[in-house]
């Protein structure tokens, strides 16, 4: 049984302690939370409504993955660490301190909702934090305007608006995020500052081991996010990046056999640019292969 599929057990099948809606809005440097009154009601529909939709998304997936900024696979789900992200005490922490009264100017700007639902199920019990971006109106609003019509009269709604749906994009349990929107990670947490500090940690291990002539160019050609993004995944595996920087042979081979244009000068990667940033990204991820059969070259990116 999936990740997916044992929460929406537990919901189904368990007892549920309570229930809690919570409107976020996240700025650079904090989240604010609200936690206006919704009636249970409404609430046990919303919960329903997701785990309908939970339902019918657990029947696309096909495995679970480990999360990677740079790319998500059709069909897979994705799962990371509460680390991973960096911040993720900080934003349960929010969640535990919301304002009740949420005014029209605060609502027009929300990030997400979170649906929390505590259950006892086979002896346990555990909180499930149920992330979903919200849509909101503000460019409609802004260029135009949301109505209501009853009968033959329709009537201008002055107040922001906002639109819950059920399509959740991040669950998360006590021990790990659930990743059903790729992107969601980076709205809901500041999963770039993490990612960053992690690239910088690699540059440094870089540096340090005097592998790659004109570093000083190198470093400054890693200083967009998409390249920073590659550098984090090396941390993930750094006895794999140990063992690349210390095979300059086999690095050599992997050159020559690509034709990838790039030199080798006593022991060092001699970096010529950003036209070889890519493919020496590649070489220190180890992601150049030959298949068993065919013998067919490829990258696996």
């Amino acid at each position: 049984m999936g990740k997916v599929d044992s929460i929406i057990s537990a919901v189904r099948d368990g007892n549920i302690k309570s229930t809690q809606m919570l409107f976020v809005k996240r700025t650079r440097t904090t989240y604010i939370t609200y936690s206006p009154n919704m009636d249970e009601t409404l609430r046990s529909e919303l919960l329903d409504l997701i785990i309908e939709n939970l339902s019918k998304k657990s029947e696309t997936l096909d495995g679970e993955i480990i999360y990677n900024p740079c790319k998500s696979l059709h069909g897979k789900l994705s799962l990371c660490s509460h680390d991973y992200v960096g911040n993720y005490n900080e934003f349960v922490e929010s969640l535990t301190n919301p304002l009740e009264e949420l005014n029209t100017e605060d609502a027009g700007n929300l990030s997400f909702y979170c649906f929390i639902c505590t259950i006892e199920y086979k002896g346990d019990t555990k909180a499930y934090y149920f992330i979903r971006r919200l849509l909101n109106y503000r460019t409609l609003q802004k260029r135009g305007f949301l109505g209501i019509s009853v009968g033959n009269k329709y009537t201008k709604i002055d107040r922001a608006v906002l639109g819950i749906d059920s399509t959740i994009d991040l669950i998360c349990t006590e021990s790990e995020i659930i990743v059903l929107s790729h992107s969601s990670v980076e709205k809901v947490f500041r999963l770039n500052e993490a990612l960053t500090a992690k690239a910088d940690q690699i540059l440094e291990y870089l540096k340090q081991s005097n592998k790659i002539e004109n570093y000083d160019t190198f470093y400054g050609d890693c200083q967009t996010l998409a390249i920073k993004k590659r550098l984090a995944i090396l941390s993930e595996n750094q006895d794999l990046l140990n063992k690349v920087v210390q095979n300059i042979d086999a690095i050599n081979q992997v050159i020559k056999s690509r034709r990838l244009g790039i030199q080798i000068k006593d022991g060092k990667l001699i970096y010529g640019g950003k036209e070889h940033l890519l493919d020496l990204l590649r070489i220190l991820q180890d992601v150049f292969y030959t298949s068993e059969i065919t013998r067919r070259k490829g990258v696996d990116e």
